[in-house]
């Protein structure tokens, strides 16, 4: 495989971090929800690794179990350029939204190359789709979904596949939160991240967001992006907002400023937090 340098640095995001040198904002990051994930796990009540598929990484974890049932649940899909992280370590938010009374569930998945982007993408499909049974079984009356990072692809995706979900179940989710993410994924072919992801430019122009004829529904959108992220991302990003907007979607597009690829998201365990406070907005009011 081919790479191109200056697409390589484009989409490295730690390369844009203004923290650190190098790889230092990737090892913080993950140092960080590690730390963190493990401690929530600890603190919260829980059920862990709830089935939505036969395939063994096709759980899901629900924080904040001893709410009332009826909580609002806010529904999270990592980031890791599909090859990397886990469920296990993207709880790190749960705690703060456990404080103030909603539930959280991450979907578990399985990472490329043990599944194609598109298996990747079928998989949280039904992980959605398991989380929004259980809100229905519970009596929850809404649901945010969010993705970092290629989790905001995945959760994109999600928009061609809402026929999937009942209208029962689409008229749960009261937004969408794209964070950091990418969505024409045809210029990661020429990246290192493609060494395991095995994509050409069709199969990546395939299953890119930017290039899908979408129906439109009422579902909010959100495109977030750091104010000290890639050119290419803060870029896809502004062309995607710019995309939904032209379908008459209800969207958004929020810069971030004083924040990168990974405070964006760090900074969800504050309540105190824009981000949080506009999750609060949706589920909340």
């Amino acid at each position: 495989m081919n790479i191109n340098p200056d697409m390589d640095t484009l989409y490295s995001p730690s390369k844009w971090c203004r923290r650190f040198n190098g790889d230092g904002a990737t090892k913080y990051f993950s140092d960080f929800i590690q730390r963190v994930s493990n401690n929530v796990r600890t603190k919260i009540p829980c059920q862990l690794n709830l089935s939505y598929g036969a395939e063994y990484h096709e759980k899901i974890d629900i924080f904040g179990f001893d709410l009332p049932k009826d909580a609002p649940i806010f529904v999270f899909v990592h980031g890791g350029y599909w090859q990397e992280s886990s469920k296990d370590e993207s709880c790190y938010m749960a705690q703060m939204f456990y404080q103030n009374g909603i539930k959280t569930i991450i979907i578990g998945f399985n990472l490329c190359p043990h599944v194609t982007v598109e298996g990747q993408v079928k998989e949280v499909t039904q992980g959605v789709k398991k989380s929004l049974e259980l809100a229905e079984e519970w009596g929850a009356k809404k649901v945010v979904i969010a993705g970092h990072s290629s989790g905001a692809h995945v959760v994109a995706c999600l928009l061609e596949r809402l026929n999937q979900y009942t209208e029962s179940q689409r008229k749960l989710i009261v937004g969408l939160l794209l964070v950091a993410g990418i969505y024409d994924i045809v210029p990661i072919v020429d990246t290192y991240a493609n060494d395991l992801l095995f994509l050409t430019k069709d199969t990546a122009r395939q299953i890119s967001p930017m290039y899908k004829d979408i129906e439109r529904n009422d579902i909010k959108i959100y495109v977030l992006v750091a104010e000290f992220e890639s050119p290419a991302f803060i870029e896809q990003s502004e062309k995607y907002y710019e995309k939904l907007k032209k379908l008459n979607f209800k969207v958004e597009l929020i810069k971030y400023k004083d924040h990168d690829h990974f405070t964006i998201m760090e900074d969800l365990v504050h309540d105190t937090y824009d981000m949080s406070k506009l999750i609060f907005s949706l589920l909340k009011n």
